[in-house]
């Protein structure tokens, strides 16, 4: 932008920045720019009869001061005109916000309230007696034993009898005989074990490698009915049953099935 010389300054350079300002509004020749004179105002419109004559236009800027001649060589030339006031400068930056305050002191924090007391424990129960233990079964009486002969004075005295026995203890063996051929036995059958009101439990076992035993309780025996035991060791056990036992075999082969009886 163009502007005038700075008085004490612009040593060197003040020619061509007056030259500059004043180039706005002059030609070389020192005549005014067409561009630097306002322009004139439009006629008013002429009245019937010859009307008022219009307003006059408006009248175009003051031109520009002209150039302070130089100074000539023998006397001080005339002061130059008073340049134009300098434009206004540009309004000053904001200055910088200010630091903010400080945070005001976070308030104390109240006291925990007090912790309930804890419940009681409730009293523990008592434990029930134990039950009594129900009495141990009878056991069966043993059998007398006679009593020993007395022994005489000059001879061997006589051996006493014998007592009465105890119910069965030990293992015994019955004989069954062999059933008819064929698949529907047409025989009798024959006892294997006599009943025993003291029986707590029996065993039954074929012994026989080759018959089949078919056992009746209580009943006549038959083949192919009641109770099975199989050849070479088939067995049957109760602990209920106290009467007759009854049993026959198959004829697969002459003889009798060996049956081992275990009571007690």
């Amino acid at each position: 932008m163009a502007r005038l010389p700075v008085p004490g300054s612009d040593d060197g350079n003040w020619g061509n920045i007056l030259n500059n300002f004043l180039s706005v509004s002059l030609n070389t020749d020192g005549s005014l720019k067409g561009s630097a004179i306002g322009a004139t105002g439009p006629t008013g419109p002429i009245g019937p009869g010859g009307g008022a004559t219009g307003p006059t236009g408006a009248t175009g800027p003051t031109g520009f001061t002209g150039a302070q001649g130089y100074t000539g060589s023998g006397s001080t030339g005339a002061t130059g005109a008073t340049g134009i006031q300098g434009f206004t400068g540009a309004q000053g930056f904001t200055g910088a916000q200010g630091t903010q305050g400080f945070t005001g002191v976070t308030g104390f924090t109240g006291a925990q309230g007090f912790t309930g007391a804890q419940g009681f424990t409730g009293v523990t129960g008592f434990t029930g007696p134990t039950g009594f233990t129900g009495p141990a079964g009878p056991t069966g009486p043993t059998g007398f034993t006679g009593a020993q002969g007395y022994t005489g004075s000059g001879s061997t005295g006589a051996t006493g009898s014998q007592g009465p026995a105890g119910p069965p203890t030990a293992a015994s063996t019955a004989n069954v005989p062999q059933g008819a051929t064929g698949v529907s036995y047409t025989g009798g059958s024959t006892t294997v074990l006599a009943s025993n009101s003291l029986r707590k439990q029996v065993w039954l076992y074929n012994d026989t490698g080759s018959e089949t035993v078919y056992l009746s309780l209580g009943g006549t025996a038959a083949n192919d009915s009641g109770i099975r035991l199989n050849p070479n060791g088939g067995s049957w056990t109760s602990q209920v049953y106290t009467g007759q036992i009854n049993g026959t075999c198959t004829t697969t082969n002459t003889g009798t099935a060996t049956i081992t009886i275990v009571e007690v």
